[in-house]
């Protein structure tokens, strides 16, 4: 017997509620600015290219996709 699980990705979906909304801004605002090898760097928010680095086009990223569902 095999079972299948619901799997889901959506890499603007930050903090996994299948929501894109309010709750996953605070995650990329937070390491704006930061790179690779920062303590506070958060892998999670680097959405966009040019990876390695949190900025306006990883803001804009989940943005461009809130109010949407999964």
């Amino acid at each position: 017997m095999f079972i299948i699980h619901d799997v889901y990705q959506h890499t603007n979906n930050l903090n996994d509620d299948r929501i894109i909304n309010i709750m996953d801004i605070p995650t990329v605002a937070k390491a704006y600015g930061l790179r690779p090898g920062d303590p506070r760097w958060n892998e999670i928010a680097d959405v966009a290219e040019p990876y390695g680095e949190i900025n306006i086009i990883d803001v804009a990223r989940v943005a461009k996709d809130y109010g949407k569902s999964l």
